[in-house]
């Protein structure tokens, strides 16, 4: 079998040519299918549901706050044992459910309080 590429002319092995006359299935078609049983069956289970934001610390008592200026929550009890996070202020990504974030904006009003 000899074919012809651009201006050279190659002549196949007698065993390539046996190849291409068996018949058999289309490996384009088995390699894909076969391949996505294989991932079908690393699918993981249903996740675990996101846990509580505000539950676990008491942020949802706090809720109210939310909007008002911080000076009103400086005088609550928990706000020694809190994190107060102003804008652009770096902090670690650790999750302490029992941590009490309070975030505020420039003007020191409260934006967001949620546990973690």
């Amino acid at each position: 079998m000899q074919r012809r590429m651009g201006c050279i002319s190659v002549k196949f092995p007698i065993a390539w040519q046996r190849m291409n006359m068996k018949k058999g299935p289309n490996m384009r078609l088995v390699a894909p299918i076969l391949g996505l049983a294989l991932l079908a069956a690393c699918q993981s289970e249903t996740p675990d549901p996101a846990p509580d934001m505000f539950a676990s610390c008491g942020a949802e008592d706090l809720q109210s706050l939310t909007g008002q200026p911080l000076a009103q929550f400086q005088g609550h009890p928990d706000a020694d044992a809190t994190r107060v996070i102003a804008p652009g202020m770096a902090v670690t990504m650790d999750h302490r459910p029992d941590r009490l974030n309070v975030e505020h904006d420039e003007d020191l009003v409260i934006t967001r309080i949620y546990c973690g």
